[in-house]
């Protein structure tokens, strides 16, 4: 399994030094303090800027939250590819040990959680660009352990089994729950490619 054949995420635009100051700002405060309690008095004060200057960049602080979670999005994406576009390539239990592994250490706080889960409570429940990111986000992640599976029904079984840590880990505070079910994952991959042998 190589990075080239994931599916890419889509290219990520830079933003004017006042506008970075603002997603720094909402990175760090939406994560720390959630989404819906972050004003943006707070975002202006933590980003050394003015409300005005927010609404210039942004249009609302919908526009902040959709600007963020685009951003965060694409590092992932990113991060992730470049961790699996291995020479010569991944065999596929070390490529979803690999995925499991870069998430636990992506969670910066596991008390607090996954930054994408900590936003899909937040705003996947109502219907926008934010939700549908969240959303395409899912389905790339979802693409992506199908792709390391070779098939969709195993990926997706990995998948689920990637969002249960995910939120497990958030429920629990323990960085561990990640790494279970990261085993587990490996297990039912070696399985599965070694069943057709135990038939002979």
């Amino acid at each position: 399994m190589t990075a080239l054949d994931l599916p890419r995420p889509a290219a990520d635009s830079r933003s004017t030094p006042a506008g970075e100051a603002i997603l720094a700002a909402a990175t760090d405060l939406f994560y720390e303090r959630g989404i819906a309690v972050t004003g943006v008095d707070l975002l202006a004060e933590r980003a050394g800027t003015t409300k005005r200057t927010i609404y210039q960049r942004f249009g609302s602080k919908e526009g902040v939250i959709v600007a963020y979670l685009r951003r965060r999005i694409h590092s992932w994406q990113l991060h992730l590819l470049a961790e699996l576009d291995a020479s010569p390539p991944l065999p596929a239990p070390l490529a979803a040990a690999t995925v499991f592994e870069e998430a636990r250490r992506w969670t910066r706080d596991p008390a607090r959680g996954c930054s994408f889960q900590i936003a899909w409570a937040e705003v996947g429940v109502r219907p926008g660009p934010a939700a549908e990111l969240l959303r395409e986000q899912k389905a790339w992640m979802r693409a992506l352990f199908s792709g390391i599976a070779g098939e969709a029904e195993l990926g997706a079984v990995l998948h689920q089994l990637y969002e249960g840590a995910l939120v497990t880990t958030a429920a629990t505070g323990d960085a561990e729950e990640m790494t279970r079910a990261k085993v587990m994952a490996q297990t039912l991959l070696r399985t599965r490619r070694a069943a057709p042998d135990d038939l002979h």
